[in-house]
């Protein structure tokens, strides 16, 4: 197996956007995190990742995570005038000493786009191998900025920049064109230290792989550029899962159509970044905390929330054959598994969980008597614990069930004493377009 080496460059300062590296997304995450986040939870002996910086922040903030190697750039090649070719080289050289080894692809990752993920990488470089090219590089497609809309200005003028043809003013005339996107290099190591290559990007050779991404990405080189890396950033599913495997969950073939909901990667994970971030306030520097999904069905919550958190999250479904079936069906692709009950005694110790989610599962008691599962469930909380019960109306659906005076004697003390509190969430699915979440609000 090919050793390969994934480099991350970003360096301190910028022409163009001044600090854009290192500015924040939504006051979540800066934007250097988020190519090197999707590949850095690998498990191949053959894969070492590296970030290359003139940048003391960048440096600093990567320096916890135990996978990552850093290379700190020396002053001749950082700056306006450093040459990308440089640093590449440098960082290889550095790298193949610190490692003893030699790479025979290097991965570039720059830290001003989103990135690929992982999977994708490997393909590549299987395809790379398979047709003799000597490097790759991701692209996007933009026929609206064709060569025959170019234009310069000169002595108060509009010119074009190329000989243009007639009848040309169409976006599609010249037919797909398609633009480098700051995802990824692959180059050849060979190929990446002779300088023999095609420019502008010399180190990917002459013979270069196209790795077409459907999202259309940019690198960010102006401002306007921000805003919609910061969409994709709030909206991408490969945040999240390879492309195999959002393709594999579409096409799941499911008994009940009233699953079918759940094969809406978008949406789904959405909601749960809602649920995770603006409700929970969960990030990767919170604290260890013990959360059950108590509905877990088809693992969303699993999904998103081992990407943005700590969190230690159990998912928990009642033991039926049929729902056994049709879930699992999702649990292989994602790589997750979850706990069953047989709706009389959950399998989990007394005071476990900081956080219980119960989305639109509360009412639905298949098999499990109400109290059965309330006695379970505050059994298994913690001091302080947090219940969200959602969306709203399933809210309002328990709270009149808990109001009721047998269950106020049964469960008004514990809950007490338990200081347990709770949350839930509203959203408006007529504003459901476009596979865009829209949450209203929040309430405790």
């Amino acid at each position: 197996m090919n050793n390969i080496l994934i480099l991350q460059t970003a360096r301190a300062g910028s022409k163009s956007v001044p600090n854009k590296n290192i500015a924040y997304i939504d006051n979540k995450k800066m934007l250097f995190e988020a190519p090197i986040n999707k590949v850095c939870n690998n498990n191949y002996e053959n894969i070492d990742i590296c970030i290359s910086s003139d940048c003391k922040t960048i440096l600093d903030t990567m320096a916890s995570k135990n996978n990552i190697s850093l290379i700190e750039r020396p002053k001749n090649i950082s700056g306006d005038d450093a040459s990308h070719h440089d640093v590449m080289i440098h960082a290889l050289i550095e790298m193949e000493k610190l490692k003893s080894k030699n790479y025979e692809y290097v991965v570039v990752l720059l830290g001003n786009s989103l990135g690929v993920d992982l999977s994708t990488i490997l393909e590549s470089i299987t395809a790379i191998k398979k047709g003799e090219y000597t490097g790759g590089m991701t692209v996007s497609k933009f026929n609206m900025f064709n060569p025959y809309r170019a234009f310069k200005l000169e002595e108060g003028q509009i010119q074009n920049q190329i000989e243009v043809p007639s009848n040309t003013n169409d976006k599609n005339c010249m037919g797909d064109v398609y633009f480098f996107n700051g995802s990824c290099f692959i180059c050849d190591r060979n190929v990446l230290l002779s300088r023999i290559g095609k420019d502008p990007f010399p180190w990917v050779g002459n013979k270069i792989l196209p790795i077409v991404e459907d999202e259309p990405k940019m690198e960010v080189d102006d401002f306007w550029q921000l805003s919609h890396v910061r969409r994709q950033f709030n909206t991408s599913w490969q945040n999240y899962l390879t492309r195999e495997q959002k393709q594999k969950i579409e096409e799941i073939d499911l008994i009940s159509s009233q699953w079918s909901g759940y094969k809406n990667v978008e949406f789904n994970i959405k909601i749960w970044e809602m649920l995770f971030i603006d409700i929970i306030g969960f990030n990767k520097d919170k604290g260890h905390v013990n959360m059950l999904d108590y509905g877990f069905g088809p693992g969303w919550s699993k999904v998103v929330g081992r990407k943005i958190s700590n969190c230690n999250i159990v998912g928990l479904d009642i033991d039926l054959p049929k729902h056994n079936l049709e879930f699992s069906k999702f649990h292989e692709i994602t790589n997750i598994t979850t706990e069953k009950w047989n709706g009389k005694t959950m399998p989990f110790q007394d005071n476990f969980f900081d956080i219980i989610t119960a989305k639109a599962s509360f009412h639905k008691m298949r098999n499990t008597d109400p109290k059965d599962m309330l006695d379970e469930l505050i059994r298994i909380s913690r001091h302080n614990a947090v219940w969200i019960i959602g969306p709203n109306y399933q809210y309002d659906k328990f709270y009149k069930l808990m109001t009721k005076p047998d269950y106020m004697n049964r469960y008004g003390e514990a809950l007490v004493e338990k200081n347990i509190r709770f949350n839930t969430f509203e959203w408006d699915l007529l504003n459901h377009q476009n596979n865009v979440f829209q949450p209203l609000y929040a309430k405790e």
